[in-house]
């Protein structure tokens, strides 16, 4: 059995070399050993079954609906500056397929592995941050299915709110097209106990 993903609302066309029709979940869909779907919805979503002209199996398909990945919604912050902080991220919509994340950043030319506790964690931690440092730290968080990929990559400051607390200020922050995106919450206190702040 073969397994494919198709963007809600595409187009496509499956060929099968021998065939004769396809079927789904067993009813004739097409006489034609082309599949073609237009403007593709839940309707189309099943198991597609492609069969010669004695009436053999050649191809069996699972047809999945989902989406790219949206641009990631990130937050830093660091509970114990300068040795690290700590950034999350969630998505503003759930594309239904796996997904995974790339997390890096980088500060001045290098570029370090933002790293995950597991594979499929949203959170990443940066490690021996540079005291007191006006240069800002350029956190990059991927997200990645079978359809696609979307990034977000935020300009962070970390600087001295109160003498015992720190946090990432967000000196700016553009997506890849260079579109404008609000500012999103900026997270602070005590570790384990956060309050936030919006900032216009």
């Amino acid at each position: 059995m073969h397994y494919l993903y198709v963007a809600f609302g595409s187009s496509f066309e499956l060929p099968c070399e021998n065939g004769s029709e396809w079927r789904l979940n067993g009813s004739l869909e097409v006489s034609n050993p082309v599949l073609r779907l237009q403007n593709a919805s839940l309707n189309h979503q099943g198991f597609y079954t492609c069969r010669d002209l004695t009436g053999e199996t050649v191809m069996t398909v699972r047809l999945q609906l989902s989406y790219p990945p949206p641009v990631p919604d990130v937050h830093c912050w660091s509970p114990s500056y300068p040795l690290k902080a700590l950034c999350s991220w969630t998505l503003p919509q759930d594309p239904i397929l796996p997904t995974h994340y790339i997390s890096t950043y980088r500060h001045l030319e290098e570029i370090q592995e933002c790293q995950k506790p597991s594979e499929q964690d949203r959170q990443c931690v940066l490690k021996e941050l540079e005291l007191f440092s006006n240069i800002p730290y350029f956190v990059n968080i991927t997200a990645v299915n079978a359809l696609g990929r979307a990034s977000r990559v935020l300009p962070i400051i970390f600087e001295d709110i109160d003498g015992s607390r720190r946090v990432g200020k967000h000196s700016s922050e553009r997506n890849y097209a260079g579109a404008d995106v609000s500012y999103p919450c900026i997270r602070y206190g005590p570790f384990g106990s956060w309050s936030e702040q919006r900032v216009e």
